[in-house]
């Protein structure tokens, strides 16, 4: 058992076989809608060490949220360099970019795990990547609030297994 000290875990063909059709079951019991202008706008976010990931939701009128579009992406190397606030960042900004045609001109609340970026409007800038970034949040009008991690399931799936990210590499980021 895992649970016990000394325990040794292997990834094998049987462990990978119920992980794809885990996946697999996951990717097809989300149902994408199409947007309603009338309603609000919600981006989660979220970075891992070696990747990127967005949802963008809308409120339900029974309550909860529906997806309307995801969106992810691995590091390359540099960015994987980055500092956690900056990849948070970066996360932000590439929603930002990813989901305009919906959200540009449109009030938006944005949830990041990442409590430090809540703070935003009141950072010092440390370099002029992150100055440039600051520039291109403020295209919008946005409200970023922090998310506890948990909460922030959707994002945090997307940033730990992003399109583009081979099964191999999905391994070692696990381990």
């Amino acid at each position: 058992m895992l649970l016990h000290k000394g325990a040794k875990w292997r990834w094998t063909a049987a462990l990978h076989q119920a992980f794809v059709t885990l996946k697999s079951k996951f990717a097809h019991s989300i149902l994408l809608i199409h947007p309603d202008e009338q309603k609000g706008w919600v981006i989660n976010s979220d970075a891992s060490g070696r990747a990127i990931g967005s949802v963008l939701l809308q409120e339900r009128d029974a309550g909860g949220f529906n997806i309307v579009s995801t969106a992810s992406r691995v590091l390359n190397q540099t960015e994987q360099r980055y500092t956690t606030c900056e990849k948070e960042l970066l996360a932000i900004v590439y929603a930002l970019q990813r989901f305009r045609i919906y959200i540009y001109g449109r009030k938006v609340t944005l949830f990041t795990n990442n409590k430090a970026l809540s703070f935003l409007h009141r950072c010092v800038i440390t370099s002029n990547r992150v100055a440039r970034w600051m520039i291109q949040i403020q295209e919008y009008d946005l409200e970023i609030r922090h998310i506890k991690r948990v909460q922030n399931h959707l994002a945090d799936i997307l940033s730990y297994n992003p399109s583009g990210m081979t099964d191999e590499q999905t391994r070692l980021d696990t381990t």
